[in-house]
């Protein structure tokens, strides 16, 4: 995404003091309504080293300076809000009740001035990691594979939701390092690097998928995360048998019968022709809509002949419905 290209901090300034705002939750409705493109919602962000020179919010808006609480004392107010998580905090910011004098980014206006982290800010109990007793890694990953937690983004949506314990780290990746392999490896799913995991075969992990009875690789995707598969199984075989070079298909893989003609092993136009004669003949084939019949019941028969289902598709350019005296209107 192409970074956005602000006015300058002067030319930028001029424009937003022609609104005469007093506040900065004012500031923040009209930007929302607007949404000018070279004006920024957090000129703190985009002119930093301006901005702190020159007086921040009240020398922004045109106001006077405005000074914000010390840092202790923005904590005790946002702490007595009673905030679960920075959704609740993000909520309020923008509901036009903060005062003034707390700051809409408090990570950053006290970074060097006292600042820990977003739970020690809003004191909801999740004590900063310095000061933890966290469960071990072993005892955080039964957690979290209890949850069936399947992703990070999963992982990082529960931990705003207020559900994390307090002593689960939000961050076990920072926190466990000497421990830590993989978020996969963490969340016990099977989308790890390779180095960490040992997969079954396309040929076995096909025959795994061919008994669920799967029609779809979308149908495959919600198996996935609805259950718990085998760890030597993965959850994306499309990539890690590509790797291998021995992905064919979806169709392949789930027993569909829907196969990539262009990866898979057919016989040549050549020495299709007379196995398809013989077909034909021994099983009184008469035109392509008997053969499709045939072909969904013989699915075995035809991966042993190393014969397509769509005979027409794979070897239409070498005419051979023509010498099969067949086509696809029949």
């Amino acid at each position: 995404m192409k970074k956005k290209e602000y006015r300058s901090f002067e030319s930028a300034r001029k424009y937003v003091r022609k609104f005469n705002f007093k506040k900065i939750s004012d500031y923040n409705k009209w930007f929302s309504e607007t949404k000018p493109l070279d004006i920024p919602l957090h000129p703190e962000r985009a002119y930093p080293n301006e901005f702190k020179k020159n007086g921040k919010w009240g020398d922004w808006l045109g106001t006077g300076t405005i000074v914000f609480l010390s840092f202790k004392k923005a904590r005790k107010f946002v702490r007595e809000l009673k905030l679960k998580n920075t959704s609740e905090w993000n909520e309020y910011r923008k509901s036009g009740n903060k005062p003034d004098n707390i700051p809409s980014t408090p990570n950053m206006v006290y970074k060097s001035d006292g600042w820990i982290d977003w739970p020690d800010w809003l004191g909801n109990g999740n004590l900063s990691n310095k000061n933890r007793n966290w469960l071990t890694y072993e005892e955080c990953q039964k957690f979290v594979q209890k949850n069936n937690i399947t992703s990070q983004v999963e992982w990082e949506k529960f931990g705003k939701s207020g559900k994390r314990p307090s002593n689960v780290p939000s961050h076990p990746d920072r926190e466990f390092t000497k421990q830590w392999k993989s978020w996969p490896d963490f969340l016990g799913t099977d989308r790890v690097a390779h180095q960490y995991r040992k997969f079954k075969s396309y040929k076995d992990t096909r025959n795994f998928a061919i008994t669920l009875n799967l029609k779809t690789q979308s149908g495959w995707k919600k198996y996935c995360r609805t259950n718990k598969i085998p760890k030597d199984i993965p959850v994306a075989p499309d990539i890690f048998y590509k790797k291998q070079g021995t992905w064919i298909s979806w169709g392949d893989f789930l027993g569909t019968g829907t196969i990539a003609y262009q990866n898979r092993e057919y016989l040549s136009p050549q020495e299709v022709k007379p196995v398809l004669k013989k077909l034909f003949k021994e099983h009184n084939i008469k035109n392509l809509r008997e053969w499709q019949k045939f072909a969904k019941t013989h699915k075995k028969l035809l991966e042993e002949l190393r014969i397509p289902y769509d005979i027409l598709n794979v070897y239409s350019k070498e005419n051979i419905e023509k010498k099969l005296k067949i086509t696809k209107n029949n």
